[in-house]
């Protein structure tokens, strides 16, 4: 980053590219560096990003005691700013997934899967939480899902577990990643540190696992996949792109005031 001169040879490479695409660009490449200090960069992969509108700025409100938060984080997300009201949330045990079977772990991608055809073009507003890499290759690595068995999701949480081994990493560079901005689903990731302010997932198992209304024939995966319906559990999410505040929480009932 102190070389200047290959800082303006990387900033000329995307004008060029974005100006032959008439579109921003991602690009990934290599630096072959000499040892008197010579460069050579070779360009690998350009691809134009979609872009769509900047979302309003968002609020995040503060609540009392009486609110369930099931997950707040700062600086890890990625997407434009939103508020919406939450209708299903499908938690995956990120313990239980790791000490399943290698073969077995196929079964969760293929429920993850059901579950988002299920709610395909249902106007349903979905967040899932999942252990390590979403879309990985290696099963034991994260789901190996693809993108049409998470299309329908709104929001997107990749779960550190270092009992299991899993730490996601924000990846720019990754189609999966470049898939999840053009569909305008938010990404955030849960790590063992200061930027999970909250996770509780033992609060989001308290309500009714309903994934047998997807997967009526494999009981099994009860104890690994919850899925919440919590449409009519005040369930919010708020998202401010400014300050990358994402909160998830379950809002108190509203008290209404006698009238005089």
């Amino acid at each position: 980053m102190r070389n200047e001169q290959l800082m303006e040879d990387m900033k000329g490479i995307l004008r060029v590219l974005q100006t032959a695409y008439d579109y921003p660009v991602d690009i990934e490449y290599t630096i072959n560096l000499s040892p008197k200090g010579e460069y050579l960069i070779a360009l690998l992969q350009c691809r134009p990003l979609q872009l769509t509108q900047e979302g309003d700025p968002v609020s995040i409100p503060i609540f009392g005691s009486d609110a369930v938060t099931y997950l707040e984080t700062k600086g890890v997300s990625m997407g434009f700013s939103r508020k919406f009201a939450v209708d299903r949330i499908v938690y995956i045990d990120a313990i239980a997934y790791y000490q399943m079977a290698y073969r077995d772990k196929y079964r969760v991608r293929d429920a993850l899967s059901a579950i988002n055809w299920a709610c395909r073009e249902k106007n349903k507003n979905l967040v899932l939480l999942t252990p390590g890499r979403i879309c990985t290759s290696s099963p034991e690595l994260g789901v190996p899902s693809v993108f049409s068995d998470i299309s329908e999701f709104n929001a997107i949480v990749e779960v550190s577990e270092s009992r299991a081994g899993y730490i996601p990493e924000l990846s720019y560079g990754s189609h999966i990643f470049q898939d999840l901005v053009e569909a305008g689903i938010l990404y955030s990731a849960v790590f063992e540190g200061g930027s999970t302010l909250a996770f509780d997932p033992e609060a989001l198992k308290q309500e009714r696992n309903r994934l047998g209304d997807y997967c009526p024939d494999d009981p099994d995966l009860q104890e690994i996949i919850h899925v919440s319906h919590v449409c009519h559990k005040r369930v919010t999410l708020y998202y401010d792109m400014a300050t990358e505040h994402l909160l998830l929480v379950k809002r108190p009932p509203t008290v209404k005031k006698n009238q005089q």
